[in-house]
């Protein structure tokens, strides 16, 4: 008699659906990034077709369980995704600001090396920004208004602050060698974004950095909560596609029964009696997938609709 099988044993219990469905949390989790890339959709195709055919590709037939597998995997998920996009951020290395390129064609002035220091420091704490304003021409830092734009990230609002910069001390007079300015500011323990902008003030041109993220004055659980914030919708939407298969597939199952299904007694004798030849018919009958009228077995087509049926 030949030993039993480990592996079929293992797949045989409860432990072997916790396994995997584990497993397809945690993969997930590492294919999420993708979904903000330019395999975005692909990601969003990937992620649902793999949580629904691993298991059923290990025998698992019934919608209620599939349909908690995508819950729990979802929830596996979303905290390993926040976990990981946390760390990433708190790896980040100190940033450099410079002005994006301005479709207005304004190329007399720019803002590079835009800092701050210290660039991680668990607040609330006072951070100083500095930035380089460069001129084409020869003018002087009176001649222009520089400002550091905070932006607070509250739940899904956006809050944005302005903070007005001053001529850092023994800082060059004429912008067209560069002069730096530089703001002290207290950030709270929460997540915000950084940028800078300039202004001329006589002809009122405008220059303007992109938005870094940071400084990194929360907490490692600070970061840990955005992320759970705002990864949640995106892999929602995943959740969402995923229950759009069950659906289909359950739907599909559903019809392939029902057009195999023999009509109850009292009804398989009305369709006898209403048959097109007038003459009794078999006492089976089935339902027209195409518009679910009941049709006699020997049918070849739906009475109803015309729709033709397979042998």
């Amino acid at each position: 008699m030949a030993a039993p099988n480990p592996w079929k044993r293992f797949v045989a219990t409860p432990y072997f659906r916790v396994v995997y469905v584990g497993v397809l949390g945690v993969l997930t989790a590492f294919l999420f990034p993708f979904a903000f890339g330019a395999a975005a959709c692909l990601a969003l195709l990937v992620i649902p077709l793999t949580t629904f055919v691993v298991p059923y590709w290990f025998g698992e037939r019934k919608p209620r369980r599939l349909a908690v597998n995508g819950v729990v995997v979802f929830l596996i998920a979303l905290p390993i995704v926040a976990a990981l996009q946390t760390g990433a951020i708190l790896d980040l290395s100190p940033f450099e600001l410079q002005s994006l390129p301005d479709p207005g064609g304004n190329a007399t002035m720019s803002l590079s090396n835009g800092t701050v220091d210290p660039f991680r420091a668990e607040g609330p704490a006072t951070f100083t920004f500095r930035v380089l304003l460069t001129t084409t021409d020869n003018a002087t830092p009176a001649d222009f208004e520089v400002w550091m734009n905070l932006t607070r990230v509250q739940s899904f609002a956006f809050v944005v602050g302005s903070a007005r910069m001053v001529p850092e001390p023994g800082a060059e007079n004429n912008t067209r060698d560069g002069t730096w300015f530089t703001v002290d500011a207290t950030v709270a323990p929460e997540v915000v974004g950084t940028g800078f902008s300039a202004k001329r003030v006589s002809e009122g041109l405008w220059t303007r950095t992109g938005v870094f993220l940071g400084p990194l004055s929360g907490a490692w659980a600070t970061y840990f909560g955005y992320f759970v914030l705002y990864s949640g919708p995106i892999l929602g939407l995943t959740l969402a596609f995923y229950f759009l298969i069950l659906f289909m597939w359950w739907y599909t199952a559903r019809m392939r029964t029902r057009i195999g299904r023999p009509l109850p007694p009292a009804e398989a004798d009305e369709v006898e009696a209403t048959s097109s030849s007038g003459k009794a018919g078999k006492a089976a009958a089935f339902t027209c997938t195409n518009c679910g009228s009941d049709v006699s077995e020997d049918a070849s087509k739906c009475p109803k609709c015309g729709a033709a049926f397979e042998d």
